[in-house]
């Protein structure tokens, strides 16, 4: 079998896996139209990627899509992770752009990131089994809701950023999901065999919109706050762009 053939048998059978190289293909053009920020998204998705080990939670109740192979996750959870942190991250730049210096203080990377990981996670499970019957994506959203509400607090020169970002993020992947579902048209049995079936919006699972819309809010401001450089971070003058002052767009740090 001729090898393109062999590619297109694969995807055919694993269509997140091909939904997943689409995103990939995505990130490509995110990172090389925002090159002074390539390492900030690069990080974004990187801390993103442990919250694709929490995907057994979802399967079969949410959603069951084949995939290539899995124990606790798979390789495609990662690799969604990684894609869904650059993306979102980049929509925050595209609304609110600049040149953000990443901080070398890996101690408090670190700290800011478990700490916020943490509270979601614990909101999230506390929703889940503290409430009967709680379907597990709206414990999700209970969580990023609650660390985004923080966020908001600490870093609210970002929200206004975030917040378009958070539509262009939930449009593109609402797009993403509908082109698949296109491509692969039996990808739609990945929701609709689950346990719990959920409402459709214009061909996409309601859940997945709401989704991608507190995802797209949230991680881009955790992002932002885990990784910035606090000293570029202080001399930014506003929240929008036309409201910094000439040359403070530069981030800069030490």
């Amino acid at each position: 079998m001729p090898y393109n053939v062999s590619v297109l048998v694969t995807l055919s059978a694993y269509p997140y896996l091909g939904m997943c190289l689409i995103m990939l293909l995505l990130c490509a053009v995110a990172v090389l139209t925002a090159r002074r920020n390539a390492r900030l998204l690069l990080l974004s998705g990187v801390l993103c990627i442990p919250y694709g080990l929490f995907s057994f939670e979802y399967i079969p109740q949410y959603w069951d899509p084949r995939v290539t192979f899995h124990y606790i996750s798979s390789p495609e959870d990662l690799l969604f992770s990684f894609c869904a942190g650059i993306l979102a991250t980049r929509m925050l730049l595209f609304f609110q752009p600049g040149t953000y210096s990443v901080t070398r203080e890996k101690g408090l990377v670190w700290k800011r990131y478990l700490l916020y990981s943490v509270i979601g996670i614990a909101i999230g499970y506390g929703v889940r089994f503290g409430v009967t019957g709680t379907p597990v994506m709206v414990s999700t959203l209970s969580g990023v809701a609650v660390t985004g509400l923080i966020l908001a607090f600490k870093r609210s020169r970002f929200v206004a950023g975030s917040v378009l970002g958070a539509l262009g993020f939930s449009l593109l992947y609402a797009l993403l999901v509908r082109s698949s579902f296109a491509i692969w048209p039996h990808f739609e049995n990945a929701w609709r065999n689950a346990e719990v079936h959920t409402g459709w919006l214009l061909g996409v699972p309601l859940f997945e919109i709401y989704w991608a819309l507190g995802y797209g809010l949230v991680w881009p401001l955790l992002a932002v706050h885990c990784l910035l450089d606090e000293e570029a971070a202080r001399r930014i003058a506003g929240v929008l762009p036309h409201e910094l002052p000439r040359g403070s767009q530069s981030l800069h740090g030490g």
